[in-house]
C-alpha cells in the first residue's frame, strides 16, 4: 500500500501499535529493512507501552495493530502523518442489520482531518490483504504448474481462516467441511480454489 501510493518511507521515523507475530512484529523488521518500503527509524510499541501518546505524536507513519476500537486519537497524531489501520473489531450497534459495525483502532472521523494519507476501516487493508492472497494463490499456481499434484486454497468458516492442501486429483468431492460457526461468520459455504496442473483455475462452493 505505502509502494502503491509511493508513500516515502527513508529515514522517517514510523510507529507500529501491536506487538503480534502475524502483523506487528512483521510490519515493524518491513519498515526497518534496507529497502522500499522500509529504511525507517522503527518504534514498537503496545497496549503497555508508557506515554504511548509522546511517541506517537512524533511519528511520521503509524501502522496500528492494536485491535482496540478508536484507541488512535486526534491529539496523538501530528499533522501530515501517515496512518495505516490494521485494526479491525466489532463494536454492538443495535442501528445495523447485524447488530454490530466494524470499526478499527483509528478515531477515523477526527485523525483524518490530520493525516495526509489514511486508511479507512472497513475498506482500507482488509481489501488489499485479498488482493494480495489472491495474486499469492495465483504466483503459487505458476509454481506448482508443472507437478503432479493440485494445490488446494480452502476457506474453513469454522476457523475463519484459509489453509492450503495438496491432492492427487482435482476432484473437490472429498473437501466437505460443515461450518459450525457459520452464522457467526455469515458464511455458509467453504470456498475452494484449485490450482490444478492444468492452465485453469477453478472454484466451488463445497
Amino acid at each position: 500500500m505505502l509502494d502503491r501510493y509511493n508513500v516515502d518511507t527513508k529515514g522517517k521515523h514510523t510507529v507500529v501499535i501491536g506487538r503480534s507475530h502475524i502483523v506487528g512484529r512483521p510490519m515493524s523488521i518491513l519498515m526497518g529493512r534496507k529497502g522500499f518500503p522500509g529504511n525507517s527509524t522503527v518504534t514498537l510499541t503496545h497496549s503497555h507501552t508508557k506515554n504511548i501518546t509522546q511517541i506517537t505524536s512524533q511519528a511520521d507513519i503509524i501502522i496500528s495493530a492494536l485491535g482496540v476500537p478508536n484507541f488512535l486519537k486526534a491529539e496523538m497524531v501530528k499533522d501530515d502523518a501517515v496512518i495505516i489501520d490494521v485494526g479491525i473489531t466489532r463494536v454492538p450497534d443495535d442501528t445495523k442489520e447485524r447488530g454490530y459495525r466494524i470499526t478499527g483502532d483509528v478515531d477515523f472521523e477526527n485523525v483524518s482531518k490530520k493525516a495526509s494519507h489514511i486508511t479507512p476501516v472497513p475498506g482500507g487493508v482488509g481489501p488489499m490483504t485479498i488482493a494480495m492472497l489472491l495474486k499469492n494463490t495465483l504466483l503459487a499456481r505458476e509454481r506448482h504448474r508443472k507437478s503432479n499434484k493440485n494445490l488446494l486454497l480452502i476457506f474453513k468458516p469454522e476457523i475463519n481462516r484459509f489453509r492450503f492442501f495438496y491432492a492427487n486429483t482435482i476432484s473437490c468431492s472429498v473437501w466437505k467441511f460443515r461450518a459450525s460457526s457459520a452464522n457467526s461468520c455469515g458464511c455458509n459455504f467453504v470456498l475452494v480454489f484449485i490450482l490444478s496442473n492444468q492452465n485453469t483455475i477453478r472454484s466451488s462452493k463445497v
